[in-house]
């Protein structure tokens, strides 16, 4: 996903990466209860120049596709090869409100 956020950058399109980490904590007697912790997908999310989340990037359950989703059009789930950045970045791009002339 750093690939597909240096060429979003270099379109000038503003993205943050998002890292979510779960913690759940059980009731023990133990002082210090262990804790389960979940780490979830990292997400890659692009934003139009006025705020707006425009796409969300994750990367498939076997690394071999990028996950695309785009509310901005109605596109839930687009898969694209990993070996495709460039791809993603058109996927983005396209779904970018277009400025009035």
């Amino acid at each position: 996903m750093a690939v597909v956020q240096r060429l979003l950058k270099a379109k000038e399109v503003h993205t943050l990466a998002v890292h979510t980490i779960a913690l759940k904590l059980g009731q023990a007697r133990e002082p210090w209860p262990p804790a389960q912790q979940t780490r979830r997908t990292p997400e890659l999310v692009a934003h139009s120049p006025e705020g707006w989340e425009v796409a969300t990037v994750t990367v498939g359950t076997r690394s071999n596709c990028y996950v695309v989703s785009l509310p901005s059009v109605g596109v839930t789930a687009q898969l694209v090869n990993a070996n495709q950045p460039h791809a993603v970045v058109d996927l983005i791009l396209a779904a970018l409100p277009k400025e009035a002339a």
